[in-house]
């Protein structure tokens, strides 16, 4: 549908916005804010029906909607003061003002309607399945009119799964759609992430010439892991837009491209085998069928429900969940009928007639599973059992006879019918088997073109005669080998094969697989890193593996999928025991427990045991083999871990001792985390000062990649570490120009932006200014949010809710900043812990009186003890004399509260609270102030 007003045209199907011909970029919420307003022109739309149709379940405040209604404004041509196209109805919504036109609608499709179904090519269309195919044929049509569908097609193996979805993609291609496939493949070690998916954008982009622009506008974290699709010109920048990198922005990512390109030409994302789908390709699932945003976008996906729940794979659960929400259909298939095994029958036993007592015994044997069907009639026509006689096919012993003693076990059927192969047939079929469900002839070969020559022969006659393979197109190597592709009919015939390998045969072909793919990939090996990983693992080659899965796991840390990355080092780790003792796999140790730390981070949190583990034995192993950078990296580990803990004096030491090392490229890591660290402790002057320091020694062009790993941008944070410190000191304007300089300069960095507007919250919050500390609160809330920042979505959530509550009394203000504050806690972080409470005090003595609030800050200055210092103690102290103040029996307490504060303050050096504490003393009745105040 194309919506035209003024000079603007919204087309909802190319999911764009043309403005006098032009097309005018919006980011996708503000398209469907827009999108969702034209729609409903007739009324006004309530903020909370925009909320629920654009973000769904995902918690955001009305200013997020506000700033997407801004931004809609802008692009039309619009302002917040004229109103001429969207206006605001205070107190209720927004309506859409702007006379619209539409164009006339074709009689067979009104708007929104399906759309006709697709035509399925003669000869493909699966016998016995109409009205499977027809459903499919139906979600497809809702998919073309903008309504997203999610379907799963279930059943046992060798039930028909493949053959429907690819009838039904047949087609959808014949009629110029687009089709994404990819395959899920049973990894015997930690799964590789996003493995089909990223199967499915690769054959995408070859498909769609725009799909790689759609990519690199939309999905950087995700082309830049494509090398093979990128100009090397371009790398650098890509690069830099994908730093910053966390599950939420690849899912979110991943969604928003898909939408984009499915705008152009309907998408059908077909995934197969999902019972051996990476817990990120779940996630992704997951997150395509929970989006409310208008989507030209199919996706199917086919799983053996029993293999699913046998293993564990979080598929069946999470379709479940989606099916009982109504996010998600499926088509479960069951066995064929008598009519339908009989028309397979004669389908593959052609120039004969199949009689009816034929087709029922069949079924009897069968049950109806057609992949039992067709392999029954191969075995007994190649046994001679079955075959034609007066223009019917028979049984030699009669149609009630039992043809032949043959096993009701389909796998004990394909064992015999493997044992009736040639020899030379059967060697290549098992080490096709070892390579997996799709390989190249040349994986199977030996050495030396004649060969691959023989194999391939090999295999063409038996896709030929439909034995176990079929053609899947030729596959191209980097050492420049060009091979015919293949893949078995069906994984139950590989895992036949595979299984019946001896185990020293079975290893010997692992070993000779790796050796062959390892030279076939060659400087692009490490992209493939999961599966030489494994081949090895089952080769008992451990030294070999070692590194690849060291590959692996930094490859998936590298695509957001911690649970991945730790999967694959915990198998690195138990394999360094074959190894010799030694230098060698210390380092190798070494290596995979500093990257286990980040993924223990996104998995566990700072309090993790696991990740002190980690760090600590990366220490010794630092030590031992005398590798001063990595104990650098290692230190600043342990500093980070301490710290969020509230073990500041801890964290300082080590940060001491990576400056003492003389780490240049780790330097301003270090002076970022020791201004967090002294400015904690209360060192407001040591703070300022590290962070000045790290300023003046970060270079743009240089290397910052332990924190960019994060997407932490160093400068930043030592921007805001001089706000806070510099507050603290006295000096408002320089603190408040500092923060200012912190945001501008994160704008392209998610997790450093949302860290950014969380410190100005902070610092206005310092300053006693609620309205700005809710601003920049709310700001910050919406991008944490929306990138899946825990610990930032948490402080957001905690400032703006002392904001509400103070301003408003509003109890709202302190429920929201209680479940700000436990969901800071559940990340393990303990260093602001205090500072919080007495947050809470003062919203709970605004809303449930001063006695109350006091109980909460006395357990904040309780907290803090004296053990050690602590930067907000004066300001807990001071808000302890505010609350006492209010109770004109208790005034002279509250005196000698705010003379606390002021010791402690000076003692600090921190003027800004020494001066608010003497100005609050000031202000109590002569009589109950000490002399000399």
């Amino acid at each position: 549908m194309i919506y035209r007003f003024g000079d603007c045209e919204l087309d909802d199907q190319r999911y764009e916005l043309r403005r006098g011909g032009v097309p005018c970029h919006l980011e996708p919420q503000v398209f469907e804010v827009l999108a969702y307003l034209v729609r409903h022109r007739d009324r006004v739309v309530p903020r909370t029906e925009l909320l629920d149709q654009i973000w769904g379940s995902r918690f955001v405040t009305d200013s997020a909607l506000a700033s997407r209604v801004k931004a809609a404004r802008r692009a039309v041509g619009d302002s917040g003061r004229t109103q001429g196209v969207i206006r605001t109805v205070h107190g209720r919504g927004y309506r859409f003002l702007a006379p619209v036109q539409e164009p006339a609608q074709a009689p067979a499709r009104g708007p929104g309607a399906p759309a006709p179904p697709v035509a399925v090519p003669a000869g493909v269309a699966p016998v016995g399945r109409e009205a499977e195919l027809a459903r499919l044929q139906e979600l497809h049509g809702l998919a073309q009119a903008g309504r997203r569908q999610v379907v799963f097609v279930t059943g046992e193996a060798g039930i028909g799964k493949s053959t429907l979805v690819e009838a039904f993609a047949a087609g959808v291609e014949g009629e110029a759609g687009l089709v994404a496939r990819g395959q899920c493949l049973e990894q015997r070690g930690a799964p590789e992430p996003y493995l089909p998916v990223f199967d499915a954008l690769d054959r995408l982009c070859r498909a769609d010439a725009g799909a790689v622009a759609v990519l690199s506008r939309l999905a950087p974290t995700w082309l830049v892991q494509m090398p093979a699709l990128v100009d090397s010109g371009d790398r650098d920048d890509l690069e830099r837009r994908a730093l910053g990198g966390t599950r939420e922005r690849m899912l979110r990512e991943a969604a928003e491209a898909l939408e984009a390109v499915a705008a152009g030409r309907p998408l059908v994302l077909l995934l197969e085998d999902l019972h051996w789908a990476d817990p990120s390709t779940v996630d992704l699932l997951e997150w395509l069928a929970r989006r409310p945003t208008p989507a030209r976008l199919l996706v199917a996906g086919t799983y053996r429900p029993a293999d699913a729940l046998a293993g564990g794979a979080s598929i069946a659960a999470v379709g479940a969940d989606l099916r009982l929400r109504g996010l998600a259909a499926e088509l479960p298939l069951g066995e064929l009928g008598v009519a339908a095994v009989a028309t397979v029958l004669g389908r593959d036993l052609p120039g004969a007639e199949v009689p009816e007592e034929l087709a029922r015994l069949v079924h009897r044997r069968t049950d109806g599973v057609p992949l039992f069907v067709v392999q029954l009639a191969q075995a007994w026509t190649d046994a001679g059992v079955l075959r034609p006689a007066e223009g019917r096919w028979e049984l030699a012993s009669g149609p009630a006879g039992d043809g032949g003693q043959v096993p009701d076990d389909l796998r004990r059927l394909l064992e015999l019918q493997l044992e009736r192969l040639a020899a030379a047939d059967l060697a290549m079929l098992e080490a096709a088997a070892v390579a997996g469900v799709e390989f190249a002839a040349a994986t199977a070969a030996g050495d030396g073109p004649a060969g691959v020559e023989a194999v391939e022969e090999r295999c063409a006659a038996l896709a030929r005669h439909g034995r176990l393979l079929r053609a899947t197109g030729p596959v191209a190597w980097a050492d420049g080998t060009v091979s015919a592709g293949f893949r078995f009919d069906h994984d139950l015939h590989r895992t036949v094969l595979y299984d019946r390998i001896p185990a020293g045969r079975r290893t010997r072909l692992h070993a000779a697989v790796a050796d062959r793919l390892e030279r076939a990939y060659g400087p692009a090996v490490t992209g493939h890193a999961a599966e030489l990983a494994a081949h090895l693992l089952a080769a008992r080659d451990h030294a070999r593996a070692v590194p690849y899965l060291q590959a692996a796991a930094t490859q998936a840390l590298g695509r957001s999928a911690p649970r991945e990355a730790a999967g694959h080092l915990e198998a690195l780790l138990a394999a360094l025991p074959h190894l010799p003792e030694g230098p060698e796999r210390d380092q190798a140790e070494l290596a995979a427990q500093m990257t286990l730390g980040p993924a223990l981070v996104a998995i566990r949190g700072f309090a993790s045991p696991e990740l002190e583990a980690a760090y600590t034995r990366a220490h010794e192993l630092c030590v031992a083999l005398d590798r001063p950078h990595e104990l650098a990296l290692v230190l600043h580990g342990l500093a980070a871990v301490a710290e969020f803990r509230g073990r500041y004096h801890r964290s300082e030491a080590l940060l001491e001792r990576i400056l003492r090392l003389g780490i240049g490229d780790l330097a301003v890591e270090a002076h970022e985390l020791l201004a967090c660290s002294t400015f904690h402790q209360g060192a407001a002057a040591r703070a300022a000062g590290y962070a000045e320091q790290g300023l003046a020694l970060y270079d743009e062009g240089g290397d910052h990649t332990y924190l960019a790993a994060f997407g932490e941008h160093p400068a930043v944070c030592c921007h805001y570490w001089a706000a806070l410190a510099l507050w603290f000191l006295g000096r408002p304007d320089s603190a408040l120009d500092h923060g200012e300089q912190a945001r501008a300069l994160a704008t392209s960095h998610p997790y450093s932006l949302a860290s950014a507007e969380v410190q100005l919250a902070y610092l206005h919050q310092y300053r006693g200014e609620a309205a700005a500390t809710l601003r920049w609160a709310t700001s910050a809330l919406t991008a944490a949010t929306e990138h899946g920042f825990p610990i930032r979505s948490a402080q957001a959530a905690i400032l703006g809710g002392w904001a509400v509550a103070v301003t408003a009394a509003d109890a709202a203000g302190v429920e929201q900043l209680r479940a700000g504050l436990a969901g800071y806690l559940a990340t393990g972080a303990e260093l602001d812990h205090p500072y919080y409470l007495g947050l809470l005090g003062e919203a709970v003595a605004a809303t449930a009186g001063p006695a109350e609030g006091l109980v909460v800050v006395e357990e904040a200055i309780r907290m803090v003890g004296t053990a050690r210092p602590f930067y907000y103690l004066p300001e807990l102290h001071r808000i302890r004399g505010d609350l006492l103040a209010r109770d004109p029996p208790s005034a002279g307490e509250a005196a000698g509260a705010y003379g606390r504060a002021m010791v402690l303050a000076a003692g600090h050096g921190a003027r800004s609270p020494e001066l608010r504490a003497a100005i609050r003393l000031a202000r109590l009745p002569e009589p109950v102030r000490p002399a000399g105040a």
